[in-house]
């Protein structure tokens, strides 16, 4: 939207980021919630919804 490149490379880095610290086994991303009291589904569902809306977004961006 600003047209600043860094911003831009800022972005993709963020999102490189994301796909790194995503377990690749599970597609889950770890968070605080991880080992929930009763032990059954590991990670928080909302964590990995908004992380999947805004790497979305930023393709819809990019190829746009």
């Amino acid at each position: 939207m600003t047209k600043e490149d860094l911003y831009l490379a800022k972005a993709i880095e963020l999102a490189n980021t994301m796909t790194i610290g995503q377990d690749s086994n599970t597609g889950r991303y770890p968070t605080y919630w991880e080992l929930n009291y009763r032990g059954k589904e590991p990670g928080w569902i909302n964590c990995a919804t908004y992380d999947a809306v805004v790497l979305m977004d930023l393709d819809v961006f990019l190829n746009r």
